[in-house]
């Protein structure tokens, strides 16, 4: 899957509060810009897929993007 140059993955995003349910916690949307690999064009939990900022969980339970549309990009990696 997606690594950007510091070994960060899409599950590392998730698990230490990066992104939750399609887009940056608060106070992390630092870890959005350029120099981390651009992970919401990458990483589904990051906002991958949603046309709009609109949490992904959201847009699935509303029947506007099926739970399983999106997936992070396989073998992506930033040097």
């Amino acid at each position: 899957g997606w690594q950007n140059q510091y070994g960060a993955t899409c599950a590392l995003y998730e698990s230490e509060g990066h992104c939750e349910g399609g887009d940056f916690t608060s106070g992390h949307e630092y870890t959005s810009s350029e120099e981390f690999g651009l992970p919401r064009l990458h990483c589904c939990i990051c906002g991958k897929g949603a046309p709009s900022r609109t949490p992904a969980t959201v847009l699935a339970s509303t029947g506007d993007l099926p739970a399983a549309a999106c997936s992070d990009t396989p073998g992506w990696r930033k040097h």
